[in-house]
This record gives C-alpha cells, structure tokens and sequence, in this order.
C-alpha cells in the first residue's frame, strides 16, 4: 500500500516542541516522515477500537483514488451520547502511540464526533445522524475494504 504525504496546513511557526523517542510527528506543516506512515493500519487498528466498544455499522472506505482530504474514513455508530463517547475514547486510546497529532471536533454534544489522523478520519455518529447525513452515499464511488457484521438482534 503507498501512503499519501499529509497535506500542508498553515505556516511553519519556528521550531516545533522536542518529543522524546519519537519520530518527528507530521504537524502542520507535513514532514517527509509521512509517507512511511501506514494509514490502512491506523484504519484498521480504529475500527477494531470502535468494534471493542459495541460500535454497529463499522466501516472502512478507501478515498486515496476519490479525494484529496485523506485516505480512508472510518464510520461508526453508537446508540447514545454516551457510547459515541466511549468509542472516540477507545479509538484514540488504541492510537496514542501513532505519531500523528490528531484532532477532535464534536466530542462533548457527541452526536457526530470527528478524529482526524491525518491520512484517515474517524466519524463516530448516533445512529440517526448518521441515516441523516448518509456519508455512505455522499463517498458512494469509495471502495469498502472492511465493512462489519450486521448486529444480532
């Protein structure tokens, strides 16, 4: 799998803070160390985060062919606030090591809770927000490299 540098941001501002042990962290702006970052991986290890806290309708599309915004999204559901919560919470707890400063939107109304990566963004949505905004049918020509099993009921 070839991995896409991540995008520039802003203006470099100096040096950036020291971080122990660690390859240099693809803040804004990207560093040539991106390109060795896998992606699929960091996708696959959220889903798999997600999945560990009952998240339903987990999947993994793969943008790296259709936009330019990132590699791969991850969705998942939760059925209340609170688990949406709980899932953006395992996810960043599975991916603390990953050296990629990571951002967070939505978090305390938690009805759509955004993680971006980087090269991948994790969209965890109560299940309603989701039939809403139907992400699945805007990113419809993205192929789907993982998609969960339906929950027994």
């Amino acid at each position: 799998m070839t991995s896409k540098k991540q995008p520039s941001k802003g203006k470099q501002s100096g040096t950036a803070p020291a971080t122990p042990a660690t390859p240099a962290a693809p803040t804004a702006p990207a560093t040539p160390a991106t390109s060795t970052i896998d992606f699929e991986a960091i996708a696959r290890a959220g889903a798999d985060a997600a999945e560990d806290k009952k998240a339903t309708q987990v999947q993994i599309l793969n943008l790296g062919e259709t936009s330019p915004i990132c590699d791969y999204f991850v969705l998942a559901s939760g059925k209340t606030r609170i688990q949406t919560r709980a899932i953006a919470n395992a996810i960043d707890e599975k991916l603390k090591g990953v050296p990629i400063q990571r951002r967070r939107q939505g978090y305390q109304a938690g009805g759509w809770i955004l993680l971006d990566y980087g090269g991948v963004v994790f969209h965890v949505l109560l299940e309603r927000e989701r039939d809403y905004y139907d992400l699945e049918g805007l990113w419809s020509k993205a192929p789907v490299i993982y998609k969960s099993e339906p929950a027994g009921d």
